[in-house]
């Protein structure tokens, strides 16, 4: 699974452990972007991949950009 995050999983579960229908949400990294990390149930992420549709919430534009809209000026 080169999508599963195994720094952020490392206390939540491991890829063997887990089924295709579990309920728990796990943290993913997207294959477009490997700056974007998210969070989704495994059941989910599986039903996005088998229908070819992109599971990265920020891909997806629900989450906002990293950064503050208005830019500060440095003094």
């Amino acid at each position: 699974m080169n999508e599963w995050d195994y720094l952020n999983n490392f206390l939540i579960a491991s890829p063997t452990e887990i089924t295709e229908l579990s309920n728990m949400s796990v943290w993913w990294i997207c294959q477009e972007n490997l700056n974007h990390r998210y969070k989704i149930q495994v059941k989910e992420r599986m039903a996005y991949k088998k229908r070819n549709k992109r599971a990265c919430s920020i891909c997806k534009g629900y989450r906002r950009k990293q950064e503050h809209f208005v830019q500060f000026k440095k003094i």
